[in-house]
């Protein structure tokens, strides 16, 4: 990136040097024209004169503009990747608070249900909140998020292993939220890593 600005800077430099001798050329010759009367050659010259000038200014405007452009695009990737890493950061929260479930005949079965439902419930209002917002970035960006086949993800994840060192068996809906989790927060990641394949 260094050597690009000491080109763009070397170039800037030329190209001030050879406008500055353009225009003093046109100045000059216009001056000679009017007082001395123009020849043939004198309007060759500055017509030549004018368009080297124009040039110039074609070349700067056009490096500016994708300069502009370029840094517009950088600060806008910045802003999207700082709100991904803030998706992240949640959709981390919500897998490392998966309730373990209870067998049927424990009597806090009917409330850890609930408990997996309302989990069950966020996992898909994290999963949509995400999508609809890579879907305002990039639709490339929304269609490898939701992608859940071809990731590095067990395709069956049956035991979830915790922080603590805990791990207990899923089954059923959770099992399914879960895996979708997973390998969206994997693709996220991906994307997190790697914005300038999406952008």
């Amino acid at each position: 990136m260094q050597g690009v600005i000491r080109s763009k800077q070397r170039r800037s430099v030329f190209h001030l040097i050879a406008g500055a001798f353009a225009m003093t050329d046109i100045l000059r010759r216009s001056w000679a024209m009017i007082s001395d009367g123009a020849k043939p050659i004198d309007w060759l010259i500055l017509i030549v004169d004018v368009l080297v000038l124009m040039a110039i200014l074609g070349f700067e405007g056009v490096g500016e503009f994708r300069y502009r452009k370029e840094r517009k695009r950088r600060s806008n990737v910045e802003r999207i990747v700082g709100s991904l890493c803030g998706f992240m950061d949640k959709g981390q929260k919500i897998q490392r608070e998966v309730p373990k479930p209870k067998p049927s005949f424990d009597p806090t079965y009917d409330a850890i249900t609930r408990k997996i439902e309302e989990w069950e419930n966020t996992v898909s209002i994290w999963s949509g909140e995400v999508h609809g917002f890579l879907q305002e970035c990039s639709a490339r960006e929304a269609t490898s998020f939701i992608l859940i086949a071809g990731t590095n993800q067990p395709a069956n994840p049956q035991i979830v292993c915790m922080e603590s060192g805990r791990s207990f068996p899923i089954e059923g809906s959770q099992r399914e939220s879960y895996q979708k989790l997973a390998a969206q927060l994997s693709n996220l990641r991906s994307i997190i890593e790697k914005p300038e394949a999406y952008f």
